[in-house]
């Protein structure tokens, strides 16, 4: 339980724990400490040496996600007055690590905020009140703004299309038609069977959007404001979802994209509660403008098991403060897997044998005939399922089944039979080939046939 009390004079104000009293300045060391044993460890990459020994240098930039919620807020100030400007006497005591001895870790810093408005069918925009909020930043960091539909952005003739009402969930592609990437986006959530699907593929869709971005901008780091709260919270989710395998990430992860190196996603909040975040909110006269997916979620709306988990940890952590960190700590425990194939959608390892596993224990049709792969397979014999690349909780989020789907939930739009996918997962799937059997069977269906070989020729040196 945290509390501020305030004695005669604001020197004396402290901040009251069920452990121990802090003062301002003790208080703020402590949240400095822990912030930065979290981070300091995984600034330097094991291939690349620093210049001097002890000190701290990435070999590349640093991206910061920025939604405008408590976290975030924390994480952009932390970042200042650590790597990026002299602490005040306040914060800082000094040391031989201190930035301004070592020089700083990042010689570039992007704060990157991604506005989620159309996954909610909302046109609020709010990327001006975001440049407000980091007007006090401007000097030290870049500020760039990404679209949820962004991740819907076709960038060839062909688009990938897979059919949500069959449980192996076949392929199609279909010609690139004159249809935006906000309709598409819509498209894809309205289609979706669950209101947790919904929800958790917006946040699939931001987590992969910023890595995208951090990779296009040179960073070698992404820092999340997750507090030890809401990671206790994400990892419950993720058991709930059944994303077990990869639970270790949820905490941190090292995510390489397959043409670029690598963009380690660290949560160096992960060791300070909400509480915690709040509290150095007030004694850094720091203002929250406010989370935009919370803005916009329906109020009364909680059907997804992220909202359920969500209020139920919450509820705990306020009769039983030391849940949230026991959820944290026996996470810990866990050893990050390495075996498995990359999941097309969330690019997270794949637990190999799980659909065959879920065909045996699972029952998802009751009539006499089920259906098989052979169901879809076309004049050659040869199948195209997305089934096969997905991880087990991807698969879930696109295949479970509610009375509620996501689009009387959300209100985006109607649900379509061929829902487009999100643009990685097209080179994902080419990286695997599939793709490319694919347009080898569909070869005719792209040009006119009456074109001669000599047309194709002039066309192909011109």
């Amino acid at each position: 339980m945290l509390s501020i009390a305030s004695g005669p004079t604001v020197t004396q104000t402290l901040l009251q724990t069920s452990y121990m009293d802090l003062c301002r300045a003790c208080f703020l060391d402590l949240v400095i400490s822990k912030f930065r044993q979290v981070l300091n460890p995984t600034i330097n990459f094991s291939d690349v040496k620093p210049q001097r020994r002890g000190s701290l240098k990435a070999p590349g930039n640093l991206m910061i996600g920025f939604s405008g919620g408590l976290g975030s807020t924390v994480l952009l100030d932390l970042v200042k007055a650590c790597y990026f400007t002299h602490m005040d006497a306040a914060m800082s005591k000094g040391g031989k690590e201190h930035p301004r001895k070592s020089g700083r870790a990042w010689s570039r810093a992007i704060v990157c905020f991604v506005d989620c408005s159309q996954g909610y069918g909302r046109t609020l925009d709010r990327t001006h009140d975001i440049r407000l909020a980091l007007k006090p930043y401007e000097d030290l960091f870049e500020f760039v703004t990404v679209r949820l539909e962004d991740a819907f952005e076709i960038s060839s003739s062909l688009n990938i299309e897979v059919d949500l009402s069959r449980e192996d969930l076949p392929l199609s592609i279909d010609k690139k038609s004159d249809v935006s990437s906000a309709s598409l986006l819509k498209a894809y959530l309205a289609s979706l069977p669950t209101p947790t699907s919904y929800q958790n593929s917006i946040s699939l869709l931001i987590r992969l959007l910023l890595q995208y971005t951090a990779r296009t901008h040179g960073c070698s780091h992404l820092l999340l404001g997750t507090s030890l709260t809401t990671l206790s919270v994400n990892l419950i989710d993720a058991v709930a979802n059944g994303a077990g395998y990869t639970l270790a990430s949820e905490k941190d992860e090292d995510w390489q994209s397959p043409s670029s190196g690598v963009v380690r996603v660290v949560r160096p909040l992960r060791e300070i509660s909400m509480k915690e975040c709040a509290a150095y909110l007030r004694w850094r006269d720091l203002s929250v403008i406010g989370n935009q997916r919370m803005l916009l979620a329906p109020t009364n709306n909680k059907d997804s098991i992220a909202d359920l988990t969500k209020e139920f940890i919450f509820g705990l952590d306020r009769d039983y403060p030391s849940t949230v960190s026991a959820i944290v700590r026996t996470c810990d425990k866990l050893v990050s897997n390495t075996a498995g194939d990359k999941c097309v959608l969330c690019e997270r390892l794949t637990q190999p044998g799980i659909q065959e596993w879920k065909e045996r224990i699972s029952i998802r049709n009751m009539g006499p005939e089920a259906d098989t792969p052979a169901d879809i397979a076309d004049s050659s014999g040869n199948t195209h399922l997305l089934t096969s690349s997905l991880c087990y909780a991807c698969h879930t989020t696109l295949t479970s089944r509610n009375s509620r789907g996501a689009r009387k939930v959300a209100g985006i739009g109607d649900a379509i039979h061929n829902v487009p996918l999100p643009t990685w997962v097209r080179s994902n799937l080419s990286e695997a080939g599939t793709t490319n059997r694919m347009r080898q069977q569909i070869q005719a269906f792209l040009i006119d046939t009456d074109i001669e070989d000599n047309e194709l020729e002039h066309i192909a040196s011109v």
